[in-house]
């Protein structure tokens, strides 16, 4: 990635600078305003050319991507474990599509402005030959040789890496008993990298590229309908996670709440006025509470359900000293009764008003 970024600076300062900046303004702006357009954008009145065109282009471009999503979705998922959903959104969406918009208008726009005045050559070589086209262009700015050498190397890095994660990705589907944190052995991943390049070269032997082009589409297409059911099943599983945040928020319960009808006054007034410390507290916790904890659960694994009793003994960062009860509902979002220690400040009016009487 590091390469490409300078390769692209290279392009951009070796060449027409001002141009390219204000035409990668422009694109952007362009982008947004057509989208929508070109969304519906079916081709319908354009003949035979516009129906070659959508299918070798806007079809197949979308059943490549479609093709590659449960690869690709399943990598990037994996290298994004602990991350948020909007860290992961904002890194696989937006800065991808900020990287395409300066790519596509440096390289793009400099070889339109030097056809433009006078390098006819360049467009002859792109439209004849659109794997040479890059290299043709760098012809025409300083140290050819060696922007060409990065050209390469960027192309095949980027290659060997999308081989990585797709062999990585079918080892680990392969295999068996993997833990979230575990990946399939390096002799199977090499196998699947193997075997889709066997794969890959037979298919360009047999027909070329329109051969990768129709088998793209045709895998392409049975699963869009399996993305169908990746949104709702993503949907549901969102809805529940809310549903878990919901059920798992801490909610206080005020001091002075009336019980028993204002009996007992005493007793109620002793509890706003105290504040028991931090062993008081551990002692009632391992004591009163886990004894409580071990009956219900010991009733509830009687009536058929399973239940986990975790003890928390403060060296979890996300969790202070206290208890945690799990009752498993299958499918459905697990029930847990959270006990533990939080610490408040002591109010300083009631300190005052303890200190006068």
């Amino acid at each position: 990635m590091l390469t490409a970024i300078l390769l692209l600076i290279a392009i951009l300062v070796m060449g027409n600078t001002v141009h390219l900046l204000n035409s990668f303004t422009q694109n952007i702006g362009d982008y947004f305003q057509t989208i929508v357009v070109k969304t519906f954008d079916v081709y319908a009145y354009e003949g035979k050319a516009g129906a070659e065109w959508k299918s070798w282009w806007t079809v197949f471009f979308w059943a490549w991507w479609v093709a590659w999503a449960p690869f690709v979705g399943l990598f990037i998922a994996r290298i994004s474990r602990g991350r948020t959903l909007r860290e992961f959104v904002f890194g696989v969406m937006f800065i991808p599509l900020g990287f395409i918009f300066a790519w596509f208008s440096i390289f793009g726009n400099s070889a339109i402005d030097l056809v433009a005045n006078g390098a006819t050559e360049l467009g002859t070589t792109a439209v004849d030959n659109a794997a040479m086209g890059m290299f043709a262009l760098f012809e025409h700015y300083p140290y050819s040789n060696i922007l060409s050498l990065a050209g390469v190397v960027i192309g095949l890095v980027f290659f060997v890496t999308s081989a990585d994660s797709g062999a990585l990705v079918l080892a680990n589907l392969s295999s068996k008993g993997l833990s979230n944190d575990a990946d399939a052995p390096i002799w199977l991943r090499l196998f699947w990298a193997a075997a889709t390049g066997a794969i890959t070269l037979g298919l360009l032997f047999a027909g070329g590229y329109s051969s990768l082009q129709s088998v793209s589409v045709i895998a392409g297409l049975p699963f869009s309908f399996v993305l169908v059911l990746y949104m709702v099943a993503l949907w549901k599983s969102l809805k529940e996670e809310g549903n878990k945040r919901k059920a798992s928020a801490v909610g206080t319960v005020g001091t002075a709440q009336v019980l028993n009808g204002g009996k007992n006054w005493k007793s109620r007034l002793q509890r706003i006025v105290s504040f028991p410390s931090h062993k008081q507290v551990t002692k009632f916790i391992n004591e009163t509470v886990k004894s409580a904890m071990d009956d219900v659960q010991a009733e509830l694994n009687e009536q058929g359900l399973k239940t986990q009793l975790t003890i928390f003994d403060g060296s979890d960062e996300h969790k202070t000293e206290g208890l945690s009860l799990k009752v498993g509902h299958g499918d459905e979002s697990d029930f847990i009764y959270d006990v533990y220690l939080v610490q408040a400040e002591r109010p300083n009016f009631m300190l005052s008003t303890a200190g006068k009487h």
